[in-house]
């Protein structure tokens, strides 16, 4: 591991503990074995860290998310799933710098370099925002749902997940997947007695039908 990525390593962690705002440079530089001076060698000061935080896990998200917008052979459907996929499992093995790009995100906000992270940002929320919408034209999704405010909706939720989500707990990040992906398309309401009926007819003729065909399969008995 090369300094600068030890430094951006220990001050992650040193953010994580205890904040950006009560982390100081020369506990950074003590990190990795410099004089307060040293750090100026690699950034301008401690904004200037924090930004290549961010930066780094923005720009994977959004490559991330861009590529399963992109796959036309997946449904709809499988695009969302893939698409909270590709945002949370950013959690996993990056879990302190996502949940400090996360949380500090607007200790940056007035920076020059917040401009082109800002840029990002966008295309982020554009990216998301065209699946929903596509997925709407294809009947796929809701059309009575407000599609930008289902997007920063989403988005929010994945988010949040730096408050509480830690890779060592008792909830795994596919269960955390799974969940996420049924609140964004079916909440957490139980269907409907009607719905339920449907469903169970519907679960019902699938089993006539598969053991229909496994008779069909199975060799006749000669009688004699």
């Amino acid at each position: 591991m090369d300094r600068k990525t030890q430094i951006v390593r220990r001050a992650t962690e040193l953010f994580n503990t205890q904040g950006y705002a009560h982390t100081s440079l020369e506990e950074i530089a003590q990190q990795v074995s410099l004089r307060r001076e040293g750090i100026y060698y690699y950034f301008k000061d401690k904004s200037d860290i924090l930004t290549e935080i961010i930066a780094a896990q923005s720009k994977a998200l959004l490559e991330g998310l861009l590529a399963v917008v992109a796959r036309d052979d997946l449904s709809f459907q499988e695009r969302l799933r893939f698409a909270i996929r590709n945002h949370l499992e950013r959690f996993n093995p990056h879990y302190l710098e996502m949940a400090v790009a996360t949380r500090e995100s607007g200790a940056v906000s007035a920076k020059p370099k917040f401009r082109a992270l800002r840029a990002i940002w966008k295309a982020y929320d554009k990216a998301l925002l065209s699946l929903i919408v596509g997925g709407q034209k294809a009947g796929a999704f809701r059309k009575d749902v407000e599609p930008k405010i289902a997007a920063f909706g989403i988005i929010g939720m994945w988010q949040w997940l730096s408050r509480w989500y830690h890779p060592e707990g008792r909830v795994t990040m596919d269960q955390v997947v799974e969940i996420f992906y049924k609140i964004a398309t079916t909440g957490i309401l139980q269907p409907e007695p009607n719905d339920r009926v449907a469903k169970t007819g519907r679960a019902s003729v699938r089993r006539r039908t598969t053991t229909a065909a496994r008779r069909a399969r199975s060799p006749r008995r000669r009688h004699g």
